[in-house]
């Protein structure tokens, strides 16, 4: 059985995406499971270094992770994105190209969420103050990440168990 799936942790910046995907990442990995992440911030500084962060070069950006994702995931990987790309077009797209699909929203208090975006560096409008943000309207999970190891762990675990409920892994 093919255990190819995309994971795709979504939500405001802040959030603690990267956080929870690479404690997923790890957990899948301990079980022998073939497991990447792909995080929008690094992608953005790796493939496409001079982007804008207009809301058109964001869409472009978002549905090339979206591609690139269901290309690994065909390859008998769970692939994990954590990336803003709050883009409903781009969800829509991957329900219907990817080998399986479970996507995640990631919220947290707006007060922290605020207190984190600073230290992250501010680099061009923020989505969900200065251009808007299309929320999953029906995510597979909902994950309101106060913060913490403990919670993270916590978080890896709820969405390795969803993952596992759908028999993929």
């Amino acid at each position: 059985m093919s255990v190819g799936r995309v994971v795709w942790i979504t939500g405001l910046p802040g959030v603690g995406k990267t956080s929870i995907g690479a404690a997923l990442l790890g957990r899948l990995r301990q079980s022998g499971i073939q497991t990447v992440q792909l995080d929008g911030d690094e992608m953005r500084r790796v493939l496409w270094p001079d982007a804008g962060y207009d809301e058109a070069t964001r869409r472009e950006l978002a549905s090339a992770y979206a591609r690139l994702a269901v290309s690994v995931a065909r390859q008998d990987t769970i692939v994990i994105v954590t990336a803003v790309a709050l883009f409903a077009e781009v969800r829509g797209w991957l329900a219907a190209h990817a080998p399986a699909y479970l996507e995640v929203l990631v919220q947290c208090p707006e007060a922290q969420r605020v207190g984190r975006v600073p230290t992250m560096g501010r680099r061009g409008p923020e989505v969900g103050r200065e251009l808007p943000a299309e929320l999953p309207l029906r995510p597979d999970l909902v994950i309101d990440n106060r913060g913490g190891p403990e919670s993270i762990a916590a978080h890896a675990r709820q969405i390795a168990a969803c993952l596992h409920e759908r028999q993929t892994v």
